[in-house]
């Protein structure tokens, strides 16, 4: 199981940080994040604190910051699935069309964010995740993550609240 989170916009891995990887994203055996951690001490804690792997790409709220040390796109493969992760950039509009746009060749994912909206969409064999913000959402007013789950039949995502 892959748990994927974005646009954190917090500076230090605080008690609200925990109670998501800790708690929402507990059953996860991976943690992706799709940038706008905001802090470099929250990459710090998912680099060296957290036990799970951890792969991170840096938003356009991360150049300032320790945060922006991280790639601005990468590609992993977990499971035997191939997982692009960037954050995004410009306009909500297009925004799906643009990150899909930034990989050649496609791999079976892509995970980003920027909008703060979550989606979880199929193009074709293509899977597009979006796990939304869990702080600041857009749209619902909820905090979302997702959860990616790879088996022998497929490769499938949610998106899960955030309680309070």
């Amino acid at each position: 199981m892959i748990g994927v989170i974005s646009d954190t916009h917090t500076d230090t891995f605080d008690a609200s940080m925990a109670r998501v990887v800790e708690g929402v994203l507990a059953e996860a055996d991976v943690i992706i994040h799709a940038g706008d951690h905001t802090g470099a001490d929250v990459v710090e804690h998912l680099e060296h604190v957290e036990a799970r792997p951890y792969y991170g790409v840096s938003g356009n709220m991360d150049f300032h910051t320790g945060a922006g040390r991280l790639p601005v796109k990468r590609t992993v493969e977990l499971g035997g699935v191939t997982i692009g992760i960037v954050h995004g950039s410009g306009s909500g509009v297009g925004l799906e069309k643009r990150v899909v746009s930034w990989f050649d060749p496609l791999p079976d994912v892509i995970i980003f964010g920027h909008s703060h909206r979550p989606l979880v969409k199929r193009i074709g064999s293509l899977l597009l995740v979006n796990p939304g913000s869990p702080f600041w959402p857009r749209g619902s007013g909820v905090g979302t993550v997702a959860m990616i789950e790879v088996t022998g039949t497929g490769i499938g995502a949610r998106i899960v609240e955030v309680g309070g």
